[in-house]
């Protein structure tokens, strides 16, 4: 699903010293990244929670799309949804089931 795995739900996975990354900046990681976890290192657990921020730049999209059209980057789709199909691509976006991208086609 869109953005379910949020820090704190995947804490009890990470390991004792590891670090969550996001490029999505949520509240969740916001208050334990900031007040929770210099808390827990008092005792001991070293867990960090992170935030990403990237900017695409005009040269890598220019890299993507040369290898792209050369054939050697494939991106995995699960499903192709028409727009009037939106709701269903939506829904198995929720599922959690899904392996790749949900595409929505339109025209």
């Amino acid at each position: 699903a869109v953005a379910k795995s949020w820090f704190a739900n995947c804490r009890k996975v990470l390991a004792p010293a590891g670090t969550y990354v996001t490029t999505l900046p949520n509240v969740d990681v916001l208050f334990q990244g900031m007040v929770l976890l210099p808390l827990l290192s008092l005792v001991g657990q070293y867990q960090r929670a992170l935030t990403l921020f990237a900017k695409a730049r005009w040269q890598d999209l220019e890299y993507l799309a040369s290898l792209a059209d050369e054939g050697k980057l494939k991106p995995v789709i699960d499903r192709v949804y028409l727009l009037d199909q939106a709701r269903a691509a939506h829904d198995q976006s929720e599922s959690e089931r899904t392996r790749g991208k949900i595409v929505l086609e339109i025209g």
